[in-house]
């Protein structure tokens, strides 16, 4: 029991990062899609500096601006950042100060480093003395050169360069560490960074998150990717890609388009099976890269670019193979489920449009039912209707027994005759069948009216709505199959001429040729 009790409370958080860590990356995702909508703020902010600079009088106006300018530029677009730094550095040397040159000169080095060129950066800091720098131009030429030799580090081609690069970074943070505040997030972050170097993984990260507790590192982009270097390292890659999520929406949001986090996370959900966001992460930071011309990291994007690229089409090719195979059983499938909706099994082949295909064929269903439920009312109708007019005929004909019998009983033998030789109850019969038959035709066929007149030169007018005259009455019988004469008179209660004529009439109206209209009547 207490062994899975155990296993219960460290598997709960692990679920729990996890669940954190998808929320974060769905957004990231929506950040990288739309980081065209970040990064208009500081197009604005640029576009405002650049005719701010323009309207500049003086050189003291110009040099604020172009540091506003640097600013802006400095991880947005490396070479215009360069130029800003290298005019500034000129406008500085044309005030003669040289605080002011050293500033610029700095802003310059770090351009150059953040383009890559870490000798040209490096050989730009070497010209500064420590006469003309004050503390905070110290630490910042400190920075950079630890970004120089980082980068001189990583692109040696010889070991003994490379050794010799990390032994003055080494000593650069040592350098950082022991001029850094006592407690600030500066020493905190370096002194980890020398526990990590030291291999002391645990110890790094714990430095960090004290760091975090103390300073709330969540609003931090370089702290945060700091924070998810530390935790590869120590190989917690859920916390790893938390903070670099963090870091990369930080950067998107501010416009930025020289980072690291999004390289350095694309790698990471790569191993970890996250192949096509891997890739879309990996081609964003390609773009950013190519756009703001700052190619170490182009160089780094380079080593994963190619493996994560070769992997996500491979993935993509298999998940197409597996896409047709699918669409080959759903289409087998379909043919024997749905062999009456044939017609449609090419666009079923579609998966894409297999949904919408089936709410189609749902809908045409329901249809179908609706037209069954019509028919089945409409016979039902019917039905009562003849029933009914059989029930009642069989009411007339009791009646009509009953007082011939009654009248015969008691000895009224002329008044039975009389009955007995009137028509008047079969002609009402006749008129009550006519008057069925009528609504009964025009409630299968409602369009008859209309139909037949458009083949009429004098389109007829029944009284009502619900009722055919003689000509028509006749056309609806052969409409129903029935063609001789003798067998309509029969069904109509009509003399065979009687039929003759209502026909030659319809005939005499016809505005097209009369085998047309045959044809029309006796179509099925």
């Amino acid at each position: 029991m207490r062994k899975w009790l155990a296993i219960l409370l460290t598997c709960v958080p692990l679920l729990c990062v996890a669940g954190r860590n998808d929320s974060l990356l769905v957004r990231l995702d929506e950040m990288v899609r739309n980081r065209e909508r970040y990064e208009l703020p500081r197009r604005v902010a640029i576009d405002e500096a650049k005719s701010n600079y323009a309207n500049a009088a003086t050189d003291v106006d110009r040099y604020n601006v172009l540091r506003d300018l640097y600013d802006l530029y400095r991880a947005y677009r490396i070479d215009s950042a360069i130029i800003m730094a290298d005019r500034r550095l000129a406008v500085a040397r044309a005030m003669a100060n040289p605080s002011r040159v050293a500033s610029a000169t700095l802003n310059l080095a770090e351009g150059y480093a953040k383009a890559g060129a870490s000798d040209k950066a490096i050989s730009i800091l070497d010209t500064l003395g420590a006469e003309s720098l004050q503390d905070y131009h110290i630490k910042y030429r400190n920075s950079i050169y630890r970004t120089a030799y980082e980068q001189r580090a990583s692109s040696a081609l010889l070991g003994s360069d490379r050794i010799e690069a990390l032994d003055k970074l080494r000593r650069l943070r040592d350098i950082a560490a022991e001029e850094a505040p006592p407690g600030s997030r500066g020493s905190y972050t370096l002194r980890a960074e020398r526990l990590r170097d030291a291999g002391m993984y645990d110890e790094a990260v714990a430095m960090m998150e004290d760091a975090d507790r103390l300073f709330d590192l969540s609003s931090d982009a370089p702290m945060q990717y700091t924070m998810g270097e530390i935790y590869k390292s120590a190989g917690r890659t859920d916390d790893a890609v938390r903070c670099l999520a963090r870091s990369a929406m930080l950067d998107l949001a501010d416009g930025v388009k020289e980072y690291r986090a999004l390289i350095l996370l694309a790698s990471l959900l790569f191993e970890n099976g996250q192949v096509r966001r891997a890739f879309e992460y990996i081609n964003c930071a390609m773009m950013d890269a190519d756009f703001s011309k700052a190619s170490i990291r182009t160089t780094e994007i380079m080593k994963s670019m190619p493996v994560i690229d070769e992997s996500f089409h491979q993935a993509e090719r298999e998940i197409a193979g597996r896409t047709r195979t699918f669409l080959i059983i759903a289409s087998i499938l379909v043919v024997l489920l749905l062999l009456s909706l044939f017609v449609m099994l090419k666009e079923y082949r579609k998966i894409r449009s297999m949904l919408g295909m089936i709410a189609d064929i749902n809908a045409r269903l329901e249809d179908k039912n609706e037209e069954l439920v019509k028919a089945d009312s409409l016979k039902q109708s019917h039905l009562n209707a003849f029933m009914q007019a059989y029930a009642g005929h069989i009411s007339r004909f009791r009646n009509f027994r009953k007082t011939v019998f009654r009248l015969m009983t008691t000895s009224q033998f002329d008044k039975a005759v009389d009955i007995v030789r009137s028509d008047k109850a079969e002609q009402l019969d006749i008129a009550d069948f006519h008057e069925m038959f009528d609504k009964t035709f025009l409630s299968i066929f409602p369009n008859f009216v209309q139909e037949t007149n458009a083949y009429l030169a004098t389109p007829a007018r029944p009284k009502a709505a619900d009722r055919l005259t003689p000509e028509f009455r006749v056309a609806a019988m052969v409409r129903l199959g029935m063609t001789s004469t003798e067998e309509i008179a029969s069904m109509l209660h009509y003399t065979t001429q009687t039929v003759y004529n209502l026909r030659s009439s319809l005939r005499a109206e016809l505005a097209v040729p009369r085998e047309q209209f045959d044809a029309y009547l006796r179509r099925s």
